[in-house]
């Protein structure tokens, strides 16, 4: 339960109905009782091995289990691929942990990679979006995403050069300080 479900969404729902925000309290309630009671039915021992675990650099675990340092660098491959990270970044434990549970196709501790690489996933959901008639803008630097303030609702972004792009619908690849910690203009 602990690692295949996903935590309940952190959404913003002041506009909708005092039915929907209890039921949305509700469920996250359920959630964190759920993952509360597992966590509290291990005993202290492996609940501290359990967050070592998620929050340890990977060297630390790899350290405390093996002791050659050919199977030791071996094995910190998988704790740093593809993360930009090192081995003794903290968290890199689970990524070593995730990435040996991982599968693809059935078998354990298979890799994947994307045919034409990752660009490919983009190109794909370009090519997808653009024949359900989504229009893509592409270098242009976005200054703030345009808000009603009577609703909340997203109207679109305004660009740096001026021009507005309206849109009930906004996704940015920025981090997310970039796309929140922005002017917002409010229209009336």
């Amino acid at each position: 339960f602990v690692i295949d479900s996903p935590p309940p969404e952190l959404r913003q729902l002041y506009h909708a109905s005092m039915v929907d925000r209890m039921k949305d309290k509700v469920d996250k309630s359920v959630f964190w009782s759920k993952l509360l009671g597992i966590v509290m039915q291990q005993g202290q021992k492996d609940m501290v091995n359990f967050f070592d675990l998620l929050l340890s650099p990977a060297s630390k675990i790899l350290n405390n289990w093996f002791e050659g340092d050919v199977l030791k660098a071996t094995l910190a491959t998988d704790a740093v691929i593809g993360t930009m990270a090192g081995v003794n970044t903290p968290g890199s434990g689970y990524v070593l942990l995730h990435h040996i549970m991982g599968e693809t196709g059935g078998q354990r501790g298979v890799w994947a990679y994307v045919e034409g690489g990752m660009g490919s996933v983009s190109s794909a959901i370009s090519k997808a979006a653009l024949e359900a008639g989504v229009q893509i803008v592409t270098n242009a630097e976005v200054s703030q995403v345009m808000v009603d303030e009577n609703t909340g609702k997203v109207q679109g972004v305004a660009l740096v050069d001026g021009t507005e792009l309206h849109s009930s619908v906004v996704l940015s690849n920025a981090t997310p300080y970039k796309t929140f910690v922005v002017r917002i203009t409010l229209n009336t």
